[in-house]
């Protein structure tokens, strides 16, 4: 299993499968993920646990939980959590770059 970390934040490699991956992401409360993208990836994200709100997709405001929100490469996105929170990023990567993490194909705006 591999550890990556953003700010406060933790992630977990749960599965990966060719240029498919599995991300869980462990936040604490009152974390803000500053507005960012993915270069290369395509992104479906998926609030299992906690309380966030956030520029997700189309949302503006409270994350439901359990929803697939997809996220293309290149789109900005933000988020803060209201209380500790578990979300998972299911993630494909395009392009010829080595799959690594959300963490690393990070680009702040």
């Amino acid at each position: 299993m591999i550890v990556r970390r953003h700010n406060r934040c933790v992630g977990l490699t749960l599965f990966r499968w060719g240029r498919k991956k599995l991300e869980i992401w462990f936040c604490p409360r009152n974390e803000e993920i500053e507005p960012h993208r993915h270069e290369h990836i395509d992104s479906m994200i998926y609030l299992l646990a906690g309380r966030m709100h956030g520029r997700i997709a189309e949302v503006r405001g409270l994350v439901e939980l359990w929803r697939g929100y997809p996220v293309p490469a290149g789109t900005v996105h933000t988020a803060t959590t209201d209380s500790p929170c578990i979300f998972a990023n299911w993630e494909t990567w395009i392009g010829d770059v080595p799959v690594t993490s959300a963490a690393e194909d990070f680009t702040a705006v």
